[in-house]
């Protein structure tokens, strides 16, 4: 999967699930639920950690007043598949 697949699907309609749940609760004179946009922050800053690190961790401590719980590492080989 190339990159720009990859924005487009993780990061763009994930904010247009967001938004139509906004406009959806607006229409039915609602708020949007505090648990629902809590855990919409979470989700989007774990999103956003491989490719902006340093802003998930300000999401992450600052506004969700978290501990940071992720952890950016490369991927590894299992060699133990390979073995002959």
């Amino acid at each position: 999967m190339n990159f720009k697949a990859a924005l487009k699907s993780g990061f763009y309609d994930f904010m247009s699930a967001r938004d139509s749940y906004r406009v959806a609760t607006a229409a039915a004179g609602l708020g949007m639920h505090q648990d629902s946009v809590r855990h919409y922050a979470e989700t989007q800053a774990l999103m956003v950690c491989v490719i902006a690190p340093h802003w998930a961790e300000f999401i992450w401590r600052e506004v969700l007043l978290k501990v940071c719980q992720y952890v950016v590492s490369s991927p590894r080989l299992v060699t133990s598949l390979f073995t002959v």
